[in-house]
């Protein structure tokens, strides 16, 4: 099923990964994180609000990469928004938009110390199947981040009793019953 969807097989599928065949036989999915995420199929469908849509997911998919542990790898396609090495950018815009969206990414976990490698991290129960959350904390910062993997906007039914901020707009924001657009995700974070 997964690589029915990442193929563009599956119904309403906007992903469109390459099949490959491996020594064992076995079928398996690939392809750069704009040819998974609805850019290619945006842009070859001339689709400027698919192509939006998109990049929310593909700026989502990455803030999920900077949130977990290690040293986030972006390879050159995907720095660029690239689905293929010959892609001609039709649709104008999306590079600059993707080097955007991954600089503040980048910019945002270089200036907090919960991103810390040694920072401890957990799930966090969201109560809703479409939403994934996880918790970290280092020396006095902790953060949420709430990825709503859903098609339709949706709640992340926590309650968080600290005064958060969002890091992408810099506003106070509370931890309780956060709505996240679709595809989209954020990232509260407070201090002790």
């Amino acid at each position: 099923m997964l690589n029915d969807y990442y193929t563009g097989v599956w119904p309403g599928s906007t992903a469109r990964g390459d099949l490959l065949t491996g020594d064992s036989g076995a079928h398996y999915s690939c392809g750069a994180v704009a040819s998974l995420s609805g850019i290619k199929c945006a842009e070859l469908d001339n689709d400027p609000a698919g192509l939006e849509r998109a990049l929310t997911l593909y700026t989502m998919l990455h803030a999920l990469l900077f949130t977990l542990r290690g040293m986030p790898v972006i390879n050159p396609m995907d720095a660029t928004g690239v689905w293929r090495y010959d892609d001609p950018y039709p649709m104008a815009g999306r590079a600059e938009k993707v080097n955007y969206a991954l600089s503040l990414l980048a910019k945002l976990r270089a200036e907090h110390t919960v991103f810390d490698n040694a920072a401890d991290v957990w799930l966090l129960e969201t109560w809703n199947d479409r939403v994934l959350g996880i918790g970290r904390y280092y020396q006095g910062e902790k953060l949420l981040a709430i990825f709503n993997f859903g098609d339709h906007a949706e709640t992340a039914w926590i309650d968080e009793a600290e005064p958060y901020t969002d890091l992408l707009t810099d506003a106070f924001r509370e931890a309780r019953m956060v709505e996240i657009p679709s595809r989209s995700f954020v990232w509260l974070v407070t201090k002790f």
